[in-house]
């Protein structure tokens, strides 16, 4: 399969917009760094964008599922937004960093422009099924944890960066899931209250512990596997109503932008 017409995609386009309007405002070199991370299996460049000086690091991702590009929008537009007002904030991202890696699953993305529900990687893997940690399942044969090259950059990330704080960013639903059960209890009790002060200035609900990972589904997400490794806080906070439909509108941007948009300042 073709994948080069995704870098002519609406997404990179807005990509090339975000960053020429970033560079338009003459940000210090030690405040903002953008940086190719890595490919997908389809050779696809995969981006970071590093905003601040600080040694408190938070990292943000979006676009481990293809279909969910609303969200990888959403990062693109905060990023933006706290490059044109970096004077105003100058204090808290020189003791902070936050790290946005918007588009974890390019290929995903491109595939689902023709095929809306698509949310696999090039080799049809569901990225957030493909973290070892102690609730993945083999779900088939041939099946292994971290066998995707999208999958290991992203480890490589979190060991590069030892974030404090993890945010994924998923739709659908509005709600933010807070719960490990593979973490103890004073894990978990911190990761609640985070999680309520999240729901208050998002307005999504906090999903029950049981919901973490569903009866037919198997573990290897992204904040299980960051829990695990890290013991810090790791949530996953699904955007857009959960009955919105696929291919998700762009009209629900500035909702999603309204609602990530203050979070790393909680911290």
């Amino acid at each position: 399969m073709n994948f080069s017409n995704y870098l002519q995609s609406p997404y990179v386009k807005y990509q090339n917009f975000i960053e020429e309007t970033i560079s338009s405002y003459e940000l210090p070199s030690n405040f903002y760094k953008k940086e190719q991370i890595g490919t997908s299996c389809y050779n696809n460049p995969i981006f970071s964008y590093q905003l601040g000086s600080g040694d408190f690091c938070i990292l943000m991702t979006a676009g481990v599922h293809g279909r969910e590009a609303i969200n990888s929008f959403a990062l693109l537009a905060i990023l933006n937004h706290y490059c044109a007002h970096l004077t105003c904030n100058a204090d808290w991202f020189s003791t902070h960093r936050i790290l946005f890696i918007p588009m974890v699953n390019p290929d995903g993305y491109f595939r689902s422009l023709t095929e809306v529900t698509f949310k696999n990687n090039g080799n049809d893997i569901d990225l957030n099924r493909n973290f070892p940690c102690k609730l993945w399942k083999k779900k088939w044969k041939e099946d292994m944890p971290a066998s995707e090259i999208e999958t290991k950059m992203l480890i490589q990330q979190f060991h590069l960066h030892n974030p404090h704080l993890y945010f994924d960013i998923h739709s659908r639903g509005e709600g933010i899931y807070y719960y490990r059960n593979t973490m103890p209890s004073s894990y978990n009790e911190t990761q609640e209250k985070i999680a309520n002060v999240l729901s208050s200035i998002t307005g999504y609900e906090l999903y029950p512990p049981e919901l973490e990972i569903n009866p037919n589904d198997s573990g290897g997400n992204t904040v299980q596997y960051f829990a695990e490794t890290f013991k810090k806080p790791a949530f996953t906070i699904e955007t857009v109503p959960d009955n919105a439909t696929f291919p998700i509108s762009n009209a629900y941007l500035p909702d999603v932008f309204n609602q990530l948009v203050s979070i790393p300042f909680l911290f």
